[in-house]
C-alpha cells in the first residue's frame, strides 16, 4: 500500500498521490562482499525503538479502562507486521473484530482500521512501564465538571 493510500484512511480525505511529497530515509544494508545471509527486515523492536514509536505515534483512547492506539497509517510499516514484532516481544494487541467498537466510549478495546495497533489496557500500561513511560505521557489529562 502506498503513502497516499495510508494518508487518505488516517485523514479521512481523497490524498492523491501528486499531493504526497518525497520521503528520503537512510537505511543500511549489507554489503555483497560481506556475505552476509541473515534477515535484512526488522526483525525484533529494541526498547529505545519502542519508546520512541510509543512516545511519536502512540494516542490512550479511553478513560477508565483505555488502551494504547500505535497509529502506524502513512508510515512504511504494516500494522500486521508491528503486530508481529510486538507479540515477539511478548506485548498482547487485540484485533477488531467488527463488534463492540465503541470509538469515544470508557472503553475503547479496538480500531477499525488495520494499521492502528491496539494494544489493551493491562499490556498497555505494562508496555508503558518497560519503556520507561507512564500513563500521563501519552493520555490527556481528565476533565471533571463539576
Amino acid at each position: 500500500m502506498d503513502v497516499a493510500e495510508r494518508s487518505s484512511r488516517l485523514y479521512n480525505a481523497d490524498v492523491a498521490v501528486d499531493d504526497c511529497s518525497d520521503l528520503w530515509a537512510f537505511t543500511t544494508v549489507p554489503h555483497p562482499a560481506l556475505d552476509y545471509e541473515g534477515p535484512t527486515d526488522v526483525d525484533h523492536l529494541e526498547r529505545l525503538t519502542l519508546r520512541l514509536l510509543v512516545s511519536e505515534r502512540a494516542t490512550w483512547v479511553g478513560a477508565l479502562f483505555g488502551s494504547l492506539h500505535l497509529d502506524v497509517r502513512g508510515f512504511d510499516v504494516s500494522g500486521d507486521h508491528l503486530r508481529r514484532l510486538l507479540h515477539d516481544a511478548g506485548v498482547a494487541t487485540a484485533a477488531y473484530d467488527g463488534e463492540g467498537y465503541a470509538e469515544d466510549g470508557p472503553t475503547c478495546r479496538y480500531h477499525h482500521d488495520d494499521d492502528v495497533v491496539v494494544v489493551p489496557h493491562y499490556d498497555a500500561l505494562e508496555l508503558l512501564d518497560s519503556v520507561g513511560l507512564s500513563l500521563s505521557d501519552v493520555a490527556e489529562p481528565i476533565q471533571f465538571q463539576n
